[in-house]
């Protein structure tokens, strides 16, 4: 299913929710990919905002604030498409 990677059906003991660990989506524009990941940051508090292109190129944001992870994923996967890139 596209948009979903890892799905941990552990169960958080202090809130009772399942949650996910990974959403990753995948970008195609005539060939080239992008890998657009989100996860939640193991060093610190918050979350990662990881872009990486079939060349290696990779993008590493961090992001403390939940509604501002969702303004952004929203905002960049907008201009993705504005683009010309395709999930998929």
């Amino acid at each position: 299913m596209p948009g979903f990677s890892e799905r941990q059906p552990s169960l958080s003991a202090t809130r009772g929710l399942w949650y996910l660990r990974q959403v990753v989506w995948l970008f195609d524009r005539d060939g080239e990919k992008i890998r657009y990941e989100v996860c939640r940051n193991e060093e610190g508090p918050g979350f990662l905002l990881v872009m990486t292109s079939s060349a290696g190129h990779k993008r590493v944001d961090r992001i403390e604030d939940a509604t501002e992870l969702i303004e952004r994923c929203t905002t960049q996967m907008r201009q993705l498409q504005d683009d010309g890139w395709k999930v998929g």
